[in-house]
């Protein structure tokens, strides 16, 4: 791999220390943030920004893994930054751990098994978060989450309008003080259960637990929806089973394990 020479330049007698956590047992998950490794706290383990890179080391007795994530929107030379720390990380560990690359709605099952309730997937990257938001805004900004497949859960953020809705599937509004879990009238329970968790996830990662998660029914829409969302139509688009088959099918197809030894 050919990396920029801005980014060599930047680790150009970097002290690339890692800390001695890193050898324990379990997930460890990292953002590169100006080219440096930021730790991902356990609360927002799963929670991705499509313009961000990250570094996660997994360690169990079946042996040592580090995978880089890179969100579709990530620069060139986060990319590399993944990549050299990988590298780095690599031979630190006494180039024991393999080395995966995942991109961002094509993960592998592997990366995915990491994160049983799901994986939510943030617009942007971390400094326009909503954590950031809030500290620059009075009024947090409204965001729309679809909620698909059934053996990999993924939230993705989508349009802010009632044109984006079905009723085969599950939605997640978030409000700031409130994140509505919508659920259509042909979703099913365990569809349903999956919306809540990554709910109570964004709450827990994004929100720092302050958010009230409100489960909502198809037709039983609080004021507050009407007012973000508009008046609901009479009709939704309709869904079915096997809309959340294709997303899994699509997801496994683009997969690709990259392992560097």
């Amino acid at each position: 791999m050919f990396f920029p020479v801005s980014t060599c330049l930047s680790f150009h007698h970097r002290d690339l220390r890692f800390p001695s956590s890193l050898s324990e047992p379990g997930l460890h998950i990292f953002r590169i943030e100006k080219m440096k490794l930021i730790p991902v706290p356990s609360e927002s383990h799963g929670v991705f920004h499509s313009g961000d890179t990250y570094l996660l080391i997994c360690n169990s007795p079946e042996g040592n893994h580090i995978y880089v994530w890179n969100g579709n929107g990530t620069s060139v030379d986060e990319r590399a930054a993944g990549a050299i720390y990988s590298s780095q990380l690599h031979m630190h560990m006494g180039e024991k751990p393999t080395q995966n690359r995942e991109t961002q709605g094509h993960e592998s099952a592997e990366f995915m098994s990491f994160f049983p309730r799901g994986v939510t997937y943030l617009d942007g990257g971390v400094s326009s978060g909503f954590q950031q938001a809030q500290k620059d805004a009075a009024a947090p900004a409204h965001h729309l989450y679809h909620v698909r497949g059934r053996k990999n859960i993924r939230a993705t953020e989508t349009e802010l309008t009632w044109e984006s809705f079905n009723t085969g599937d599950c939605f997640i509004l978030d409000t700031g003080k409130f994140i509505y879990v919508w659920s259509g009238s042909q979703s099913n329970m365990l569809e349903r259960n999956r919306a809540r968790d990554l709910a109570n996830q964004i709450r827990d990662s994004e929100r720092r637990g302050a958010a009230k998660v409100e489960i909502i029914q198809e037709g039983e829409e609080p004021d507050e929806m009407i007012q973000i969302l508009g008046q609901r139509p009479e009709s939704l688009k309709e869904g079915c089973a096997e809309d959340d088959k294709e997303a899994d099918a699509i997801h496994t197809r683009g997969a690709v394990l990259y392992q560097v030894h």
